[in-house]
């Protein structure tokens, strides 16, 4: 009769040999004619060999493939999804039911941005800086003739309106243009004469 975290091999003379559980894999289970262990689930892993359970991926890794042994970290402009919207100081082992373990990251949304690995939340793009992709590292500057308008997250640029000028990146509002220069294009960087 084999323990939690072993399998039974027989032999053709009937002799039962208890065999540890792999690396990524579980046995929950005590008692004879137990043949086989469990793959780890995807989101989940198993350390060491013998072991009775699998155990979600800790804060900020994830395991994308069954029989994990070990769990990655979230990559750069990607973020570990399951503390969203929790109360600061939760932890994995507040989760509850097979929802605990992590597949894969979540990218940054538009007007986000992850910049470090192991992340557990994105930051929203600061004044006058966007990002208009998922999965973004870092956030852009406005560049010269272009504004971010005045709110965090952005997820564009925009040019400044003819009579009005940018010289400068990062800007959130555009300068009208002195009296008798003037900018006839919108996106300009400095008003002429």
């Amino acid at each position: 009769s084999c323990q939690k975290g072993e399998y039974s091999r027989q032999f053709d003379d009937g002799t039962e040999v208890c065999i540890k559980c792999e690396k990524g894999r579980y046995q929950p289970k005590e008692g004879p004619k137990i043949f086989a262990c469990t793959l780890a689930d995807p989101g989940y892993f198993v350390e060491l060999e013998g072991r009775d359970k699998q155990e979600p991926c800790p804060k900020g890794k994830y395991s994308s493939g069954a029989e994990s042994y070990r769990c990655d970290k979230c990559e750069l402009g990607k973020y570990d999804k399951r503390f969203e919207g929790k109360p600061d100081g939760y932890t994995i082992e507040d989760c509850e039911g097979n929802r605990c373990g992590l597949r894969d990251c979540k990218f940054a949304d538009v007007g986000y941005f992850v910049d470090k690995k192991n992340a557990t939340t994105q930051t929203p793009c600061a004044l006058g800086k966007y990002a208009q992709v998922r999965g973004s590292r870092e956030c852009v500057d406005a560049a010269a003739g272009y504004y971010v308008e005045n709110t965090v997250g952005a997820t564009e640029q925009k040019k400044c309106p003819p009579g009005r000028y940018s010289n400068t990146s990062g800007a959130i509002t555009c300068t009208d243009c002195d009296e008798g220069y003037y900018a006839d294009t919108a996106g300009s960087p400095a008003c002429t004469i």
